[in-house]
């Protein structure tokens, strides 16, 4: 039950999963054409009332529509213009596994003209929510020396425009392709997601906006267990524990040894979390602490610049006590260490594990704004019951409205970093 991307109404482009009736689709191809490979059409509608289903749709009775679907495939087998139909209404219910099975199925029974165009372009639609567009536009490409009246190739080049103007880049821009990989790494660890989509704002920049409206106290993320990064994870990378176990002085282990997983992912090439980082922030010049020294000049005559000063020095000392203590730990350099702990800082929650208060990072959930004149207010917490950390808006979320959060009360101290 959960949706990624989405087509932007602008230039006279709709959202294709509302503007194409599909019983238009069918209804044109009984005239023109009497089979698709090996299934006729009026075996193909018969039973399936398209009309019925094109209006059960549009009122929003997806359930009823899949119901209607499902009756037609157990009398009749499964059939193109049933598998379409219910992949369509699975999407539009934010349940896209089920959907791209049916679509994909729909697919592999060959249909040919115009049932094949439909089942194309609803196939790049359902994975441009789902994330994954340029799989979409892949299958789309290997079909276009098919089709001689140009719609494939018209459908390729909106679904290109609509990438550019929802992200500011193309589909085949790197940045595209490691946002694709991350949602796709997410959903393959569990997380779910609904109405929500990540937003590249620039190098190094991205944010997470509604794409739909979001009602109030709806669940919209779900990050399972597995997909958490707690003090736990670094002290349990092979470095980690030899920094525990040489019992060196640190301030906020948590952070610490939050640091020490991200660094030790970073530096495996094949760890299973670079999705992740692939799309992690590497810059910090948007901190107090790696302020130029244009932005530090000011700051002259406040307490801050003396703060600054203090934290730079005490997090260069801490890292020369770990290395002291753990010379192995100089596979991170000093400014490696500086620059995740405080990265860390700016993204953990607080949270209650069994009791037991944490601090935790969570995957998508880290890329929301900070709270800010309450637009796209949520409340968030661990459920023990669920194995998982649970985002809810606390009031509405207007379609289009960046999601913001409060990450928790921290240490004042925090502020100077």
């Amino acid at each position: 039950w959960f949706l990624f991307f989405f087509f932007q109404a602008e230039d006279g482009i709709r959202d294709p999963l509302w503007s194409r009736g599909l019983g238009d689709v069918y209804k044109r191809q009984v005239s023109t054409q009497s089979t698709w490979g090996f299934n006729k059409m009026d075996s193909e509608v018969k039973g399936l009332d398209l009309g019925v289903l094109d209006n059960l749709i549009k009122e929003g009775k997806y359930q009823d529509a899949i119901k209607m679907c499902t009756t037609h495939i157990g009398s009749n087998g499964k059939t193109c213009a049933a598998l379409e139909y219910r992949a369509k209404c699975y999407s539009l219910k934010n349940e896209h596994e089920k959907a791209l099975s049916d679509i994909k199925e729909a697919i592999q029974l060959n249909p040919t003209g115009n049932a094949l165009i439909s089942v194309l372009q609803t196939n790049v639609d359902i994975l441009w929510e789902y994330g994954q567009v340029n799989e979409g536009l892949k299958l789309l490409n290997s079909y276009v020396s098919k089709d001689s009246t140009g719609t494939i190739s018209k459908k390729i080049e909106e679904t290109k425009k609509r990438c550019v103007e929802d992200f500011g880049l193309p589909h085949d821009h790197p940045d595209i392709i490691k946002i694709e990989s991350f949602i796709g790494w997410a959903r393959q660890g569990g997380a779910k997601f609904k109405g929500i989509r990540m937003k590249y704002y620039g190098p190094d920049f991205r944010g997470v906006h509604a794409y739909q409206q979001i009602d109030q106290n709806e669940p919209f993320l779900i990050v399972p267990k597995n997909l958490i990064i707690t003090p736990q994870s670094g002290k349990e990378t092979p470095i980690g524990a030899q920094v525990l176990k040489s019992g060196v002085k640190v301030s906020w282990d948590y952070l610490v040894y939050i640091a020490i997983f991200l660094m030790w992912e970073m530096h495996n090439q094949q760890s299973k979390w670079k999705p992740y980082l692939d799309v992690y922030p590497r810059l910090v010049n948007g901190f107090p602490m790696f302020y130029s020294e244009y932005e530090k000049s000011l700051l002259k005559g406040t307490p801050m610049l003396d703060h600054i000063s203090s934290e730079m020095e005490q997090l260069k000392e801490e890292y020369h006590r770990i290395i002291t203590s753990v010379p192995e730990f100089k596979m991170f350099t000093q400014e490696e260490y500086i620059r995740n702990k405080i990265l860390v800082i700016s993204r953990i929650f607080y949270v209650k594990i069994n009791g037991v208060t944490e601090r935790i990072m969570v995957p998508l959930a880290d890329m929301f704004n900070h709270y800010y004149e309450k637009i796209g207010q949520t409340y968030w917490q661990y459920s023990d019951k669920d194995t998982a950390f649970i985002v809810k808006a606390q009031k509405t979320i207007p379609k289009g409205d960046p999601i913001c959060e409060n990450y928790g009360t921290k240490p004042v101290s925090y502020t100077h970093l």
